[in-house]
């Protein structure tokens, strides 16, 4: 490939990816950016949760971005967890039982 357009899908790249992280950063303001059950406030490891542990299905009907716009839009479907917490939450939950579930066919 010519490398000028090489350089031009990069720096695309690096600019979407660039918008994403601001547009994150704004919905886990609109959260509150803390983590409901512990506290823990580094937003490196925060993540949006589902409430209603749907996020299976938006996941298949929305790209990431939408998916933050949504968030935006209507924070009472969603909380911010840390990564153990939303770790510990799909397991309480059997959110990943589920899921291993349909891999083994059952």
């Amino acid at each position: 490939m010519n490398k000028k357009l090489e350089e031009s899908k990069r720096i695309r790249r690096v600019h979407a990816l660039h918008f994403y992280y601001k547009v994150r950063e704004r919905a886990l303001d609109v959260l509150g950016a803390v983590c409901k059950y512990c506290g823990f406030k580094d937003k490196r490891a925060l993540q949006i949760d589902h409430v209603n542990s749907n996020g299976a299905n938006e996941r298949k009907l929305l790209t990431q971005r939408e998916i933050l716009y949504r968030v935006i839009e209507h924070p009472e479907d969603y909380q911010v967890l840390c990564a153990n917490c939303n770790a510990i939450k799909k397991i309480t939950c059997q959110e990943l039982s589920n899921r291993k579930q349909k891999m083994a066919g059952n």
